[in-house]
């Protein structure tokens, strides 16, 4: 047994303290730089934010003493990693890896859809769907693959080798209970102070939350890249690991429940009067279009000729607008699940990112459209699980999930040339043929794929030129080129999906929207002439010859959210409303459109305060398209948010009085 001397012990403990706070340091580091998308700035920043910061404040404006939080945290972590594996070295490998690793996808998302990784995104590498996230991302981020991979490589060396150098010493060698015990008391310290920051970071109310403030913590929950940027990748990241669903609303209780159904109840009555039918004597399909977004929507940019004629056409001949998307360039599940349970992202905790992920899984009650006819599909031409949608749908009620995997394969799987992705018109036959499987109405929730980024591919007859701001030449005006050919495509098939509908002898509707705009533009967020266009994309409702609303083009079009999307049918189609629909009726007559995006704002308009008061990060468009607080509402429509909040805290939150007052059922 080898016996070391005093002086040994005090010269190991100083390397091993000195190399604790050197990894710890550069795991933050690592982090800082993976929130840019070019190297030279994402290292120039996180110099500034790690080292020089102490001296003054960041660049991005965070007060310097900011940085410890993070250092704190990952002290936390690196401390309950070396007690558990009693294992020095190997811990400090396995840290200085996983640092990488979360920098490199970090780096990643940056690249794709111009947001940061979230606790929640680690749902696709649950499901087993890391080859499917991957294929998302650009050429630029694969080619820096093989240089993380070169460093990982070299990490996993130099742990084995200094392992092997200094022998592989455990740190508590000496009576075994009395190691043990040792580890115990330090594992149990680190790892509750570690659990106590994640619940409570962001929680100003407690110990933690108030010294992360004095320490010059400015959350800006509402742009995600911004807050990992100013407050560190680290912190901000761990503000999001454990969601608030929403805050509880003043005067919340089964009493006020009860009266808020009654009154929603009279309303529906009165709607109901000059209402036709039933929502479910027809078939719905919802239409999730992948990143459809026409040219015409983009500020900046000019394409000749038109490629999307037909959908330009339809805001004289259908129900067609404007929506307003919840995300730039992601964030999809997110608009699927406003469009299904009529709730509104804007009025959730801004920690509370993918609902699909976050909250329908373990959710004990989730109501929504799908539950109003007596059969649902769900056509994705994809991945089942992407955004865990399989089990999220199986929640919803949905009878069959079609998709790319067994055991119900999309009937059509043709692309178009190079694109890998299932054609826009092979979706729409698909959801055509799925429909004529049974005789009894349906509601079938379609999400294309055809549109997806990357547009590294092109198509080998594209036939459109693009210019203006939004095009920055070379790979961007390649890539636009190929997504303005693609609209194109999507717009000879939504015209011949419809013609398809037309010719059937069955009532149908048809809801379909595009989820955002993709992420290839040159445009400026931060500019306030261009940014809240970047959120717009365009909706539309139609229904065939077949269907009793084929003939209506409802009024209070020109601007709407997908929450809104169910209480549109009704009136499209004419048909009875529940209480809660009659709430989004009201809801849509005078506020057209909600969203997420407060950062949407023009930000010299705008402070940071007001942004953090506002706590579901709500953005109101009027119908006109203007922005408005909610300090601009009058009464009434102060009542009808305060009524929306208190149901959707009930449903997602609270007690779900309304699953038994009769405030979710539908006339029958």
């Amino acid at each position: 047994m080898e016996v070391r001397t005093r002086g040994q012990h005090i010269r190991r403990t100083i390397i091993n303290t000195v190399v604790f706070i050197i990894t710890t340091v550069a795991i933050v580091w690592m982090a800082q730089v993976g929130v840019y998308a070019d190297h030279k700035t994402g290292i120039s920043q996180a110099n500034a934010f790690v080292f020089t910061s102490w001296f003054g404040h960041t660049s991005s404006g965070s007060a310097g003493w900011i940085v410890l939080v993070g250092l704190i945290l990952v002290a936390l972590l690196y401390l309950f990693v070396i007690v558990v594996s009693n294992y020095f070295w190997l811990s400090t490998g396995i840290m200085l890896l996983g640092g990488l690793i979360f920098s490199t996808v970090n780096y990643m998302k940056i690249l794709a859809r111009n947001e940061p990784l979230q606790p929640a995104d680690f749902a696709f590498v649950g499901a087993g769907q890391t080859g499917e996230v991957m294929s998302f991302l650009p050429s630029a981020g694969r080619d820096t693959l093989k240089w993380v991979i070169i460093s990982a490589g070299l990490i996993i060396f130099m742990t084995a080798a200094t392992m092997i150098w200094v022998k592989p010493r455990r740190l508590f060698a000496w009576r075994r209970w009395q190691g043990w015990l040792t580890r115990g008391i330090i594992a149990v310290l680190a790892g509750g102070m570690l659990l106590y920051c994640v619940n409570n970071l962001d929680n100003t109310d407690s110990v933690v939350g108030r010294a992360v403030d004095s320490l010059g913590d400015q959350s800006r929950l509402w742009d995600p890249s911004s807050d990992y940027r100013t407050n560190g990748t680290i912190t901000a990241f761990t503000r999001y690991i454990n969601p608030k669903i929403m805050d509880k609303p003043s005067g919340y209780s089964e009493a006020t429940m009860a009266e808020l159904a009654n009154r929603y109840a009279l309303a529906a009555d009165q709607i109901n009067q000059d209402r036709q039918g039933l929502i479910d004597d027809q078939s719905v399909i919802m239409v999730l279009c992948e990143s459809c977004k026409p040219p015409a929507l983009t500020p900046g940019l000019t394409v000749t000729p038109n490629p999307t004629p037909f959908l330009n056409s339809l805001a004289q001949t259908t129900s067609s607008g404007v929506m307003l998307s919840t995300s730039y360039g992601g964030g999809t599940a997110n608009l699927e699940y406003q469009a299904l349970t009529g709730m509104s992202m804007g009025l959730f905790s801004p920690t509370l990112t993918t609902p699909f992920q976050q909250l329908v899984p373990n959710a004990a009650y989730a109501p929504n459209a799908m539950n109003w006819w007596p059969a649902a599909e769900v056509v994705h031409t994809y991945q089942p699980n992407m955004y865990s949608r399989e089990r999220v749908y199986q929640q919803f009620g949905a009878d069959s999930f079609w998709s790319l995997y067994p055991p119900n394969l999309v009937p059509c799987q043709e692309r178009i040339a190079n694109d890998p992705y299932i054609s826009d018109q092979c979706a729409y036959d698909s959801a055509i043929d799925i429909l004529q499987q049974s005789d009894q109405n349906q509601f079938i929730s379609l999400i294309t794929m055809q549109n997806h980024a990357p547009y590294g591919y092109s198509y080998p007859a594209n036939r459109f030129t693009v210019s203006g701001e939004a095009v920055s030449g070379g790979s961007n005006a390649e890539e636009i080129a190929t997504f303005v050919q693609g609209m194109s495509y999507t717009d000879a098939a939504t015209k011949q999906f419809l013609a398809d509908l037309d010719a059937l002898d069955r009532p149908v509707t048809v809801i379909w929207y595009g989820d955002h705009s993709p992420s290839v533009y040159n445009n400026d967020l931060d500019n306030a002439a261009q940014r809240l266009k970047t959120y717009e994309t365009q909706y539309f409702i139609y229904s065939n010859e077949a269907a009793r609303g084929h003939d209506n083009k409802i009024s209070d079009v020109s601007y709407s959210s997908s929450n809104y999307f169910m209480a549109q049918v009704a009136e499209q189609t004419s048909s009875k409303v529940s209480p809660f629909l009659a709430m989004l009726t009201r809801l849509h007559e005078q506020l057209p459109a909600l969203g997420t995006s407060v950062a949407a704002m023009d930000p010299s308009q705008v402070s940071v305060e007001d942004r953090q008061r506002s706590a579901g990060d709500l953005l109101i468009l009027d119908d006109s398209g203007n922005p408005k607080s909610e300090a601009d509402l009058s009464v009434d429509q102060q009542q009808l948010l305060a009524d929306y909040r208190l149901v959707q805290y009930d449903i997602t939150a609270g007690s779900h009085y309304v699953a038994d007052n009769g405030f979710m059922d539908m006339p029958k």
